[in-house]
């Protein structure tokens, strides 16, 4: 949740909570080069929770062009459900 708004938002998000279910924010993106073209990015922050796994299968089975796993630093349980 704070990466996405970072990006989207270009600040920090103050209180961040935990996601539930799917939270989806979209920024403009400007080509480099292709001066004057862009697209809009969506980024789907999806809850990370093991209680969610069963609905984080509804929003992977989009059509998706990429998938970025995000953990956190100071948890080491969070970087070993990532394995």
């Amino acid at each position: 949740s704070s990466l996405v708004h970072l990006i989207c938002n270009n600040q920090e998000l103050k209180n961040p909570r935990s996601t539930v279910g799917c939270c989806i924010e979209m920024k403009y993106h400007q080509s480099r080069s292709s001066p004057g073209k862009g697209c809009f990015v969506e980024f789907w922050d999806v809850g990370g929770s093991e209680r969610f796994r069963e609905s984080r299968q509804v929003f992977f089975g989009c059509h998706a062009n990429g998938l970025l796993l995000v953990h956190d630093l100071s948890n080491s349980i969070s970087k070993r459900n990532l394995e």
